[in-house]
């Protein structure tokens, strides 16, 4: 092995501890992940994971740790950071505009004999424009922003001024942003409906109103290709906040340590070698779902299969590009997936949409893969739809009352090369097999999530082309 690559995977297996727990998050629009964290532009996709903290402003909610998935890219025109995507729209040294999309992780479910009791409030999404211009003195930017999911149905204007220091493998990033949000918005996270009022929680309403925050954003570079990151800030929200009855104290601090992998040089390896593992740069694969009554740590590696009696399913189309060819001069392929899907919920409810995106790792090392090539395969991202499936949705309420439309993404496959069973050459690179398509929210341990816990899955039945 190169030391080149034991450089690069010096830290990939390091075990992350972390202590997690739900509870109610207040969120100032930030990210983990930056803008001039990491290197941008370079074609490279990354996956992480890190813990964020944070003492939260609500009213009887104590301060909590928050298990935070990371996936990312950075291309020339379009990147996804985090929670938030974009693509340059104007791109001159001088002056760059985007269009944005941003999750905004502000939600909370008031249990039963807590302050919160009978609230509810979830996250969204919201898009807009992005202007940033970069002068000697730093980075100036300014964010508008408005509800496209149909959440809080308000907006928020962002100016934040940012530079970076370089201090051999570690930058550092201070930052300030001052956030002015519409009267909808802050009246949707902060003030009391008149449903929900009672005598010690009278109906509010915040109005429009604002908030200040002062972070600061670190990245060590550990090798080339392994990042530790990690931010320290704190939020202090202007007096109609803090003088909701919902708000127990107008700042709010939080901390993220996490840690990142970047795969491939510039996206891909270019030179496949001797070693079976295909040159090929794309797939596509089609596969059809039913859904599982068990648990996936029932099925995988328990071998429970048993499928729901509704007969509910998916059926599945997903593109692949090639990131990393024989990862670590291991027989590990890693891919980037994307996939849309059209869930079946035969009657229950009418039909869904959904999306998912994730890095996913095949190995093909086996004895017998010189004869037969045989994959096992493991992703992981995210998925999205526009109406959560209806058995998703009772699973999930025998553990708790939540249910998110976002939720992580795991596809654990198996499949054999059929070129190889039928001894035709040209279909060596087409491969039939057996996957678990999975959705959860990572045990109640995510916010991003909405705290759910629990989810579906899907055994289905596939064909993937290599080309």
């Amino acid at each position: 092995m190169s030391r080149r690559a034991v450089r690069r995977m010096r830290t990939v297996c390091c075990a992350l501890a972390m202590i997690v727990a739900p509870g109610a998050f207040a969120d100032n629009n930030d990210t983990v992940l930056p803008r001039g964290l990491l290197p941008e532009r370079d074609g490279r996709w990354s996956l992480g994971v890190g813990t964020r903290l944070e003492q939260s402003p609500y009213r009887g909610e104590s301060a909590f740790a928050d298990l935070y998935p990371i996936i990312s890219y950075e291309g020339e025109r379009v990147y996804l950071r985090g929670t938030r995507a974009g693509l340059r729209l104007i791109d001159k040294p001088s002056f760059q505009l985007e269009a944005i999309a941003q999750g905004r992780l502000t939600n909370y479910r008031g249990e039963s004999g807590q302050y919160l009791d009978g609230m509810f409030r979830t996250t969204s999404l919201d898009g807009g424009l992005a202007a940033i211009v970069p002068t000697a003195l730093g980075e100036f930017s300014v964010d508008v922003l408005g509800d496209i999911s149909n959440t809080h149905h308000g907006y928020e204007v962002a100016g934040a001024w940012a530079r970076n220091w370089d201090f051999g493998a570690l930058r550092l990033r201070p930052t300030l942003i001052l956030t002015a949000y519409s009267r909808d918005l802050a009246d949707y996270y902060y003030g009391v409906q008149a449903a929900e009022a009672r005598p010690d929680r009278p109906a509010y309403s915040p109005g429009s109103s604002a908030s200040v925050r002062a972070a600061l954003y670190g990245s060590y570079q550990l090798t080339a290709n392994n990042y530790l990151i990690g931010s320290v800030g704190v939020t202090r929200y202007s007096g109609s906040i803090g003088d909701s009855p919902i708000v127990e104290k107008a700042t709010d601090f939080t901390a993220f340590a996490g840690y990142q992998y970047r795969f491939g040089d510039n996206g891909t390896k270019p030179t496949p070698d001797a070693s079976g593992s295909s040159g090929a740069k794309w797939s596509l694969r089609v596969a059809r779902g039913w859904n599982a009554e068990a648990s996936l740590l029932s099925i995988i590696p328990g071998g429970d299969f048993t499928l729901s009696p509704e007969r509910t399913g998916v059926v599945s189309i997903e593109v692949g590009r090639m990131l990393d060819e024989r990862f670590n001069d291991w027989p590990v392929d890693i891919w980037v997936k994307g996939a849309y899907m059209r869930y079946l919920d035969k009657g229950i409810q009418p039909d869904g949409n959904g999306v998912a995106l994730y890095l996913k790792g095949f190995y093909y090392g086996f004895p017998w893969s010189k004869y037969v090539k045989t994959r096992f395969g493991m992703g992981q991202g995210l998925s999205w739809v526009d109406r959560v499936p209806a058995l998703e949705q009772r699973d999930i309420a025998k553990k708790n009352p939540n249910t998110s439309r976002l939720l992580c993404a795991l596809d654990v496959s198996i499949d054999v090369s059929v070129g190889d069973i039928v001894r035709y050459k040209p279909l060596q690179e087409t491969y039939f097999g057996v996957a678990v398509i999975h959705r959860s929210g990572i045990f109640g341990s995510a916010d991003m999530f909405n705290d759910v816990d629990g989810g579906s899955n899907y055994i289905s039945l596939y064909v993937e082309s290599v080309f």
